[in-house]
């Protein structure tokens, strides 16, 4: 019975530390800021791959809505893929996963 209740207290341990460097790693991946743009937009996100801000840079009555669609989704690909590419980075450098 007490061996029950020592295995328990051990993996209550075990998961304490596994949400600190959760939380941990999502607090450096927040921090994280990528940035792309192009002569229509500026997109940033984070490495939560969270959208942070996205700032159109063309005047919109000189401007094909298409062609602003087009920026806006390479853009945002483009910064999605770089915020990945970071978080796992950043993931690895941590440790990785601790389970």
């Amino acid at each position: 019975m007490f061996d029950k209740l020592k295995n328990m207290a051990g993996n209550a341990s075990k998961m304490w530390e596994m949400r600190k460097q959760i939380a941990e790693m999502k607090k450096a991946l927040d921090a994280v800021v990528i940035t792309e743009e192009d002569n229509n937009i500026k997109v940033s996100v984070n490495g939560s791959q969270e959208i942070k801000e996205i700032e159109i840079k063309c005047n919109l009555k000189e401007i094909e809505p298409y062609q602003l669609q087009v920026s806006i989704k390479e853009m945002l690909t483009k910064a999605m893929k770089k915020a990945q590419q970071e978080a796992a980075g950043k993931m690895a450098s941590m440790g990785g996963f601790p389970f």
